[in-house]
């Protein structure tokens, strides 16, 4: 694995835990408000099942794309693009 020994693997596992523990917090919270959402909204469950099929499937849609885009851009890069593209959105 040539060009990969700067790597702390340590961290990078520790980063990966904490980014799916994020994801599955987000998933349990929009599952505990669903039924709220409902009806407030007064949607039928068959919609409210919509609504949460919206929320899952952008996790692995955002993996398929951005696990090759990662490999082929590099990290770096990307997050430098990411650092500048929401930078003045912050501001």
């Amino acid at each position: 694995m040539a060009g990969h020994e700067g790597y702390n693997r340590q961290r990078l596992f520790v980063a990966s835990c904490i980014a799916l523990v994020t994801t599955a917090m987000a998933f349990s919270i929009r599952a505990d408000i669903l039924k709220e959402l409902g009806v407030q909204f007064n949607i039928s469950h068959e919609q409210q099942g919509l609504v949460n099929l919206m929320g899952i499937w952008g996790f692995p849609i955002a993996i398929l794309i951005m696990g090759p885009l990662c490999n082929i851009v590099g990290m770096g890069r990307l997050l430098t693009l990411a650092s500048m593209v929401t930078s003045p959105a912050h501001s």
